[in-house]
């Protein structure tokens, strides 16, 4: 198993974090490899920004999210921006009050925003969309996630967000038997059998150029964290 994914929405939305939390479920609670790198912009809110993972079953060579298997989008601009650089069956998971796809991209959508408010807590609809995607996506149990949740944040944050990621996870529960589906918004799973009769947005990514290993290592140092080691120094004091 090897999937990039690309969480990405605006400053403030705590994209980051939402890749941290997710980093460590894989990494300390799902057996697997993480890498993780951020990007944003210079605004301290209102900026595209992204949080990039790499999860995988074997080591992981290069850090560096290259063609998204999976993105999320928070955010209109980040959608417009991020899109593009995905691969054109890559799951695409939005908040569906705040992004509207291009006409002929397949998507899955949840209104996060809309919910968190309903919780009381705006800041929380991250942790919704970490349980929709938890859901949706399959490869991590809801127990790795909540597991994460629990040692990453503090004790009086925990009941909260554990409420909120609870959300989006039942939200999803609540797609996969039967919801309406209305226009191109429909289950991830429903993507593959679409096949090749489905025409999604036409691609015209931006191709990196793969670097050298030293110029790589150096890229990672500067810019990478790697959750991969985690797993043997979080007993360390």
């Amino acid at each position: 198993m090897y999937k990039e994914i690309r969480l990405s929405g605006f400053g403030g939305q705590g994209i980051g974090l939402a890749g941290v939390l997710l980093g460590r479920a894989a990494a300390l609670h799902g057996g697997l490899e993480a890498v993780m790198t951020q990007a944003y912009g210079p605004e301290a809110r209102g900026g595209a920004s992204s949080a990039n993972l790499i999860i995988g079953d074997e080591q992981i060579d290069y850090p560096f999210v290259q063609e998204p298997d999976i993105l999320v989008a928070m955010s209109q601009e980040a959608y417009a921006k991020f899109r593009p650089t995905a691969k054109a069956a890559a799951q695409v998971l939005i908040d569906g009050d705040l992004v509207t796809p291009f006409p002929t991209d397949v998507v899955c959508a949840i209104p996060a925003t809309r919910l968190a408010e309903g919780l009381g807590r705006r800041i929380v609809a991250n942790v919704i969309m970490l349980g929709f995607f938890t859901r949706q996506t399959g490869f991590l149990s809801r127990e790795a996630v909540e597991q994460s949740l629990t040692e990453s944040l503090g004790p009086k944050l925990v009941p909260l967000n554990l409420k909120a990621f609870a959300a989006g996870y039942e939200y999803a529960v609540g797609a996969h038997t039967g919801a309406p589906l209305h226009g191109n918004v429909v289950l991830c799973e429903e993507i593959e059998n679409l096949g090749h009769q489905t025409t999604l947005y036409t691609l015209d990514a931006e191709r990196y150029c793969h670097l050298d290993w030293i110029s790589a290592l150096w890229c990672f140092i500067c810019h990478g964290f790697l959750f991969g080691t985690l797993a043997g120094t979080a007993a360390e004091p």
